[in-house]
């Protein structure tokens, strides 16, 4: 199994230069393969403040690193000819691309080298079904962790080409997106937001309580973010049974 790490990135600069201190540096020292950094999110930087920052990290390091291209968090995308920079550094392997347009994810993979760096489809399993026909090779899926028989089944289908198998097996899981939207909006999001976990954070605690459900170690959803209710927690289950997960 190969271990990767969720870090943010920050440099300090010491009497002896720049020292990446950071918990990428730690993973890395622990064992890790590689980590996945989200865009800066705080001090927005320009695109070559952008490129350096990266290409600082991947120097510091001798693992693998993602990029977390997240534009929902970080409030700035890292556009395809920036990116295609990136690729050319041999440490930084990965796109986890968060772009909801289809467009733009295409135009994302027709500037990246695939020898060089992997697009993936990081918004889940719904999305990925827009990008396979485009060639997405891979996508990060919450449903993974409670059911990765459904979303190993929907990789192979759509390797395949097989479409009505990836509908059937997307008519098992579109009720959790579904259920997230709803719970979203239950705790005040507007009332015209689309189904789906995209909508807001809820989608987090759906996951660690359809991982409980189904025996696995959810637990509880770290401050400030919400658990489901009881009684959302008996919905899920419902569903769950439904789709035959629990």
């Amino acid at each position: 199994m190969r271990h990767w790490a969720n870090c943010p990135l920050w440099l300090e600069r010491r009497r002896r230069g720049p020292i990446a201190r950071s918990s990428a540096r730690a993973a890395e020292n622990a064992g890790a393969d590689g980590v996945q950094v989200v865009l800066p999110y705080y001090h927005v930087p320009s695109g070559e403040g952008l490129v350096r920052h990266f290409l600082r990290l991947a120097d510091a390091l001798r693992i693998g690193i993602v990029i977390y291209n997240n534009s929902a968090v970080s409030k700035l995308w890292m556009p395809p000819h920036l990116m295609a920079r990136c690729a050319e550094h041999p440490n930084l392997i990965a796109d986890k691309e968060n772009i909801s347009d289809v467009n733009l994810y295409k135009t994302m993979r027709d500037a990246i080298d695939p020898a060089k760096m992997t697009v993936l489809c990081g918004l889940g399993d719904l999305q990925f079904v827009y990008t396979a026909a485009l060639g997405c090779p891979g996508f990060v899926s919450m449903t993974a962790n409670f059911a990765p028989e459904l979303s190993l089944a929907l990789l192979e289908a759509a390797d395949a080409c097989d479409f009505l198998r990836v509908r059937d097996i997307m008519a098992k899981i579109g009720p959790l997106y579904e259920f997230a939207g709803i719970c979203a909006r239950r705790r005040g999001s507007d009332p015209w937001v689309l189904p789906g976990y995209t909508a807001g954070h809820i989608y987090v605690g759906v996951l660690k309580a359809a991982m409980d459900i189904v025996g696995l170690a959810g637990g509880p959803v770290r401050g400030p973010g919400d658990d489901l209710t009881a009684e959302e927690r008996a919905e899920l289950k419902t569903l769950l049974g439904n789709a035959g997960l629990a």
